[in-house]
């Protein structure tokens, strides 16, 4: 009979904690092999998937007064990485209005990319949080920033716009709901990491 098991913690080849794990095959109680498509259920099974909150749920987050322009030093929300050998991919963003808007009358939102651009100053930490009570609740960022954040200097010349597009034709409302998608429909909130 051939060995395996069946955990909720991700075998091989490497696991979370970064050991190698020579026992890569999962196996239920009868040996037969065990494959599960994945989901985010899954990513949050194996200890891959994060949620970033602000720090009280329900309470509202001010960003800058009415931009008019795409400005790279006027952030909402400013992400670091801190795995350097890891990817670290969202999965969605999800914003609620909890105050009404008085300027303006279009809203866009720009995603951009720059690895090489560091924090100045402004708006407030991000609550990050493992989903999985089972491995440790370390954060897969350095820096985790959300409201009127002021991004520093870049130091590359390496910043890409990924993506531009029309959130609101009128003045956002109170309970109006913005949902950035990266990739699958949303089922919740969250951020999900793949080991590669």
């Amino acid at each position: 009979m051939t060995t395996g098991k069946t955990a909720r913690i991700l075998p091989g080849p490497r696991k979370i904690d970064g050991t190698i794990d020579t026992e890569g095959v999962r196996r239920t109680g009868y040996s037969e092999e065990y494959v599960m498509p994945f989901s985010r259920r899954v990513a949050a099974d194996e200890g891959g998937y994060w949620i970033a909150r602000n720090v009280t749920p329900g309470t509202g987050v001010a960003g800058h007064a009415a931009p008019q322009t795409h400005d790279t030093e006027k952030a909402f929300i400013m992400l670091k990485s801190g795995l350097p050998n890891e990817s670290v991919y969202l999965d969605f963003i999800k914003l609620v209005v909890t105050a009404a808007g008085t300027a303006g009358s279009l809203n866009y939102a720009t995603h951009t990319v720059d690895k090489g651009r560091t924090f100045s100053s402004g708006g407030g930490d991000l609550t990050v949080v493992r989903t999985n009570l089972a491995v440790p609740n370390n954060s897969p960022f350095n820096l985790a920033k959300i409201g009127a954040v002021v991004p520093g200097e870049p130091n590359s010349g390496d910043a890409r716009i990924v993506a531009h597009q029309r959130v609101r034709t009128v003045i956002p409302v109170v309970g109006d709901v913005v949902l950035f998608t990266f990739g699958e429909t949303p089922q919740g909130s969250g951020l999900r990491k793949w080991n590669g």
